[in-house]
């Protein structure tokens, strides 16, 4: 924002008027907030939980899909001229709250486990992609590859069973599905830079090198407390940039 603005003026406006987004996470459509800040002050929403793969799915059960709460949070964005990111179509934290918990029992008793998986992950997200298409252009097709514990590849079902390639596949398959979408890799961050910092932005280039369709990083960086060293923070966000992301 170049000039100041009147204080007639909100938030989500002057943002508008500028070509930039400012975003919220909604965490259920009946908020009483949702439509008094959505689009007021608020040009860009995530659902917060509701286009998360267990909180879309009917007592958890794989393939049995109720999307009533997601489609009464993106229809309202939708409906106010706001953008919509999803999150997220590949999540392989938290068992049975990020992903079915059915998914484990039927990973391990497969015959071929490694077809199991990539048949329910291509059947999950033509589905939610289909059902979203045109309303929602931006997902994070993956979220958080990297582990809590180290500077390391989080070890979860899909690494374990189809090794670090599951991060590129499930972006292909999204591109397949609508080649429209901007599709990003989300991650958290305690710090931005550091051994965990140097394995992320490798797998970045890595997928970049080998053509995967990624357009961009999510920076889940929960400042909650405090501003991390900006000027870190700078230059992790330009050798992003650098790599065409």
């Amino acid at each position: 924002v170049t000039q100041p603005s009147a204080a007639t003026q909100t938030l989500g406006e002057v943002a508008s008027r500028n070509d930039f987004f400012i975003g919220a996470a909604i965490n259920k459509s009946v908020n009483p907030a949702y439509p008094k800040l959505v689009p007021k002050e608020f040009n860009s929403i995530t659902p917060e939980n509701a286009t998360k793969w267990r909180q879309m799915l009917v007592d958890g059960k794989i393939g049995e899909y109720d999307f009533t709460e997601a489609d009464a949070i993106v229809n309202h964005a939708v409906e106010k001229g706001v953008r919509v990111r999803g999150h997220t179509l590949v999540w392989g934290k938290f068992s049975g709250r990020t992903y079915p918990k059915e998914l484990d029992a039927r990973i391990e008793n497969a015959s071929d486990p490694a077809a199991e998986l990539r048949q329910v992950m291509r059947d999950h997200i033509t589905t939610v992609l289909t059902h979203f298409k045109g309303r929602i252009k931006v997902w994070d097709a993956v979220n958080e590859p990297m582990s809590m514990d180290g500077p390391y590849l989080d070890k979860n079902i899909y690494i374990n069973t189809l090794g670090k390639d599951y991060i590129a596949e499930a972006f292909r398959i999204a591109h397949e599905v609508d080649p429209t979408l901007q599709l990003f890799l989300n991650e958290q961050f305690g710090n931005y830079t550091g051994e965990g910092v140097e394995v992320f932005l490798a797998l970045l280039k890595e997928l970049k090198d080998n053509d995967v369709p990624i357009h961009g990083v999510g920076i889940q960086a929960h400042n909650i407390f405090k501003t991390h060293n900006l000027d870190e923070f700078r230059q992790f966000m330009n050798r992003v940039t650098d790599l065409g992301l």
